[in-house]
């Protein structure tokens, strides 16, 4: 009986620490890349709206902000091998019903649940951690919010939202060909602004 409650108590210890490693990555890689939206529930929205399979949803990108003003660029992403702009071709939708939808999402999950939307925030981070960790495929990319290199036009050292890549080397860099259309840069640089505006309100706590 006593080496039965030992090998639980061994096992259970076991699965506790486990759990306090995974917890502790988590937080991590959330305070190195600033986690924004996971792309794979924006990817859904597209998938559901174009009649594809998640896994044919590529080049994801989430300019900017974790907040409404986030900016899902469902242009450059490539839907089962199209541009996004082919595929969907419906701006009207994207700015009435995609936008909102995934700008939202955070809001509405907790609205559903009445609780924190916490377990999307860590589905956000293990998949971030997973993608920092194996080499980026051509013409792919995640996102994740990193301080900023002047890229894109964002002020240098603002935490922002940008399209990354995981090199083969283990280094992860800012994708940089990405071409933004004009309604893509009217809405980044909204999501830029509030970001710029939020580092201005706690300036003078960082002195």
């Amino acid at each position: 009986m006593y080496e039965a409650f030992e090998y639980l108590t061994d096992l259970y210890l076991s699965e506790f620490i486990v759990g306090i490693l995974i917890i502790s990555i988590i937080v991590v890689v959330m305070s190195i890349f600033h986690i924004v939206m996971s792309p794979v529930d924006t990817q859904s929205v597209i998938s559901k709206k174009t009649s594809t399979n998640v896994s044919e949803v590529k080049n994801m990108i989430i300019w900017g902000n974790h907040s409404p003003t986030m900016y899902p660029d469902v242009e450059n992403a490539v839907i089962n091998g199209k541009s996004g702009t082919e595929a969907i071709n419906d701006m009207t939708w994207v700015e009435n019903a995609f936008l909102p939808t995934v700008q939202q999402r955070g809001k509405s999950v907790i609205d559903a649940r009445g609780a924190s939307s916490a377990t999307s925030a860590a589905k956000a981070a293990l998949d971030t951690i997973i993608a920092c960790e194996n080499t980026t495929e051509a013409g792919d990319c995640f996102s994740a919010a990193i301080a900023s290199d002047g890229s894109y036009g964002v002020p240098e050292g603002l935490i922002c939202g940008y399209p990354l890549m995981t090199l083969e080397d283990g280094s992860v860099e800012i994708k940089r060909d990405i071409s933004l259309s004009d309604f893509a840069k009217e809405r980044f640089q909204l999501s830029i602004d509030e970001l710029s505006s939020e580092r201005e309100a706690v300036k003078h706590l960082m002195k």
